[in-house]
């Protein structure tokens, strides 16, 4: 993205179908991890993590988490030190990190978003995603959306409701925002408000858990670089 210099690179390796994730690096990169899941490697995953670290950069997963998890923990970690980070994923869920200083580069379309992009393509802001996806549905984590809401209506949802906490904690206000079929999304909520809270819950990744690295850990070096 024009105007956008990344200083740090993060590849999702489970979260993209690249067969070489090594060549999404742009060339000249100097500072990059690799994230993969917490579980048991095998196959692709192995060849990559080998790869990966015998060119010198680091490897990180952290155990009974997905790779997901482990690199929002990672990006919220850093932030704060001033990182400008470029994400190389494919899994949506992902896009709620973009941001001032992140940007998601989707390899499989080609196309890097920030938080504007993000905007116009789902309807609203990244830090709505995990809302967005517990109303809408989100398959891989087993997040079924509330039965009887369409992407239009959710979308409707948050653009008066900071998110589904929100909404649950304060249906009376559907009515008084204009929200479009209020007594449908009052209904809707006492169905199945446990479920989409909690499922919003789970698909946040900015859970508060940070992961402490060493900046010179994401240096690359000339041997194995393990955490």
């Amino acid at each position: 993205m024009k105007g956008f210099e990344p200083t740090l690179h993060l590849v999702d390796v489970p979260g993209t179908a690249s067969a070489d994730p090594l060549a999404l690096l742009p060339e000249g990169a100097d500072r990059a991890a690799f994230i993969f899941d917490g579980s048991e490697m095998a196959g692709r995953p192995h060849a990559v993590w080998q790869a990966a670290s015998a060119a010198g950069w680091l490897c990180l997963s952290r155990e009974g988490c997905s790779a997901a998890q482990a690199l929002g923990a990672l990006a919220f970690s850093l932030l704060p030190a001033g990182e400008a980070l470029m994400v190389h994923s494919d899994d949506p869920l992902l896009l709620q990190l973009a941001g001032p200083r992140v940007r998601i580069h989707a390899p499989a379309r080609g196309t890097v978003l920030g938080p504007g992009e993000v905007k116009g393509e789902l309807g609203v802001e990244p830090w709505q995603v995990p809302d967005y996806f517990a109303l809408v549905g989100f398959p891989p984590l087993d997040a079924k959306g509330a039965l009887g809401m369409d992407p239009s209506l959710a979308r409707a949802v948050l653009e008066r409701f900071a998110g589904v906490e929100e909404w649950a904690a304060r249906p009376d206000l559907l009515e008084v925002l204009d929200t479009p079929s209020a007594p449908r999304l009052r209904a809707l909520l006492e169905r199945q408000g446990q479920r989409l809270r909690a499922d919003a819950e789970r698909l946040n990744l900015h859970t508060g858990e940070r992961i402490a690295v060493p900046e010179r850990a994401f240096q690359r070096r000339k041997y194995a670089n393990l955490l």
